[in-house]
């Protein structure tokens, strides 16, 4: 049995191998989180993975505990995940991320006279998009900070499997305001 870690620019592969096989892995990706106002450190855990013939054999504990173990050498300060229940817990993760839904009855909002016109989001409202996240969220703790070379916009929606449908709002040419959708369809 042996642990590999591989480092990218943005993340840390660390994978377990049996016999030069790969049978279990995830990826620790590098983030700056605002906790109030200060701004830590983040390991995002994402795509843990182990091999179907290979589960519930402890090799996804062992590929944690060696994340954790990376991520403390690496001067983390706080790692994040989104997973199944019961699981991580035992490696010292809590639930601490609320989820909201929000649903409007657009027929019932009230209209509005200004010139104000709804576009599909698009690379060059990058930069509007990022002051508007930057400004609601400069003291919201568990926010990410978006880098205008780091950030890759609106890679999927609140689900891995759902599209983002990411709009901005124009009053002439000015971005005003962004939101983004769930697409219904994976």
């Amino acid at each position: 049995m042996e642990i590999k870690i591989e480092k990218t620019d943005k993340a840390a592969k660390i994978a377990l191998f049996l016999d030069g096989e790969e049978v279990s892995h995830l990826w620790v990706i590098d983030y700056e989180m605002r906790i109030g106002s200060a701004v830590m450190k983040m390991g995002g855990i994402a795509g843990v993975w182990t091999d179907e013939k290979h589960r519930l054999k402890g090799y996804a504990s062992k590929v944690m505990e060696a994340s954790i173990n990376y991520m403390k050498e690496e001067g983390y300060d706080v790692s994040l995940l989104f997973g199944i229940p019961n699981f991580y817990h035992r490696f010292g993760f809590a639930t601490v991320l609320p989820r909201y839904r929000a649903e409007l009855e657009v027929d019932k909002l009230p209209s509005s006279s200004g010139n104000f016109e709804l576009r599909s989001y698009e690379e060059r409202f990058k930069e509007a998009v990022l002051e508007i996240y930057s400004e609601n969220n400069k003291v919201r703790t568990g926010t990410l900070l978006r880098s205008p070379t780091k950030w890759e916009g609106f890679s999927h929606g609140n689900e891995w499997s759902s599209k983002a449908l990411p709009y901005v709002l124009l009053d002439g040419e000015e971005v005003i305001a962004y939101l983004v959708f769930d697409s219904v369809e994976p």
